[in-house]
């Protein structure tokens, strides 16, 4: 369908087949939107683990079924991506973002993943074995979105050091004036 603007009602059925291919049985770690650079087509990208033994026929099919099932008109399997755990996609989202196992509404823009440029992503979860150095992450104390640049073995947990992103306000000048440091 060449899907090229994103709407909630479209956020909606992503997260619906989501958790309905979960009903099914299948484990899904990795599933978000993402916005091709070059053509502006937005395609939900799903992964499994089990996908390497399983392959994506079988998810394609259930997507293929749930469709209709779940009357969702505004979408068809054109708009699906459905990546193996091995394929640099899934192995540079799970490098870069990190959630838990619930599903999110995560925005990126200008993200880089399995050797392309993705203008925007929309992530419900991307599942990884551990939050380790380079993840993209988002603090839930503050919001912000940042880069972890070391990890800290607690009593309590690991304990993470993140490199917020810059902001705009961050770079404005005061008066033609840099900044004063600030603390």
């Amino acid at each position: 369908m060449d899907k090229t603007t994103l709407v909630d009602v479209d956020l909606e059925a992503g997260r619906a087949i989501v958790n309905a291919l979960e009903a099914r049985g299948f484990v899904i770690d990795v599933a978000a939107w993402l916005q091709d650079d070059e053509t502006g087509v937005w395609q939900l990208a799903i992964s499994s683990p089990d996908g390497g033994q399983i392959g994506s026929r079988p998810i394609y099919a259930a997507i293929l079924e749930l469709l209709p099932a779940l009357s969702i008109s505004e979408l068809d399997l054109s708009d699906f991506y459905v990546a193996g755990p091995n394929q640099h996609i899934v192995r540079d989202l799970k490098r870069r973002v990190g959630t838990d196992d619930g599903l999110h509404d995560i925005r990126f823009e200008l993200l880089s993943v399995g050797n392309r440029l993705y203008r925007s992503a929309r992530i419900y979860r991307v599942r990884g074995d551990a939050i380790g150095h380079d993840a993209r992450v988002r603090v839930k104390a503050t919001g912000q979105s940042g880069t972890v640049q070391g990890v800290i073995d607690t009593p309590a947990g690991p304990r993470y050091l993140v490199l917020y992103d810059r902001d705009p306000d961050d770079l404005r000048r005061l008066d033609g004036a840099p900044r004063p440091p600030a603390g």
